[in-house]
């Protein structure tokens, strides 16, 4: 870094350039690199590609039929726990067992939705506790409450916070 790419026994050098300079089939390459994924159910993860196209990809044959991947029809909570691969290269549940970019976009039915889109429902209609409180005119300790009895379904929970729908709560409040 101090040397700004440069090595007193190399040659060459790097430099940073910018995305427009790239040749295009490089442009095109990198293209179908893997931005986001959310893993649905029946094993299906919606990807989001740089190019901006989303598809869903239905990975049940594939699982099936390889090994490897066995563990993940028989513990579907593992499923859940997919994280995209450094680069966008791919996606991967453990070292042995990842699927490429590629087959992704190959085996994928594109879906008519962009990752703004998907920011745009995560940004307004994804609520935390407190938010819920605000919305039903209850304290948090309520909130917390009408979970555990099942009158609200959080889509995510951690120690630090629980997420829910806000259409749910919103339905809750109507009644």
């Amino acid at each position: 870094m101090l040397a700004m790419g440069r090595c007193a026994q190399d040659d060459y050098y790097l430099v940073p350039i910018d995305d427009k300079e790239l040749p295009e089939e490089i442009t095109k390459r990198f293209s179908k690199r893997i931005e986001d994924v959310l893993p649905l159910e029946n094993h299906c993860l919606l990807v989001f590609f740089r190019d901006g196209v989303v598809k869903k990809c239905d990975l049940q044959k594939h699982f099936e039929k390889t090994r490897a991947f066995q563990i993940l029809l028989k513990k579907p909570d593992y499923f859940q726990h997919v994280q995209m691969q450094t680069g966008g290269y791919g996606v991967a549940w453990d070292v042995n067992m990842t699927v490429s970019d590629a087959m992704l976009y190959r085996v994928g039915k594109s879906v008519p939705l962009t990752i703004e889109d998907f920011r745009n429902f995560a940004t307004h209609r994804v609520i935390n506790a407190a938010e819920a409180a605000e919305i039903l005119g209850c304290s948090r300790q309520n909130i917390i409450d009408l979970t555990k009895r099942g009158k609200l379904h959080p889509i995510k929970t951690s120690e630090k916070s629980t997420l829910y729908l806000k259409s749910e709560v919103l339905k809750r409040n109507w009644q």
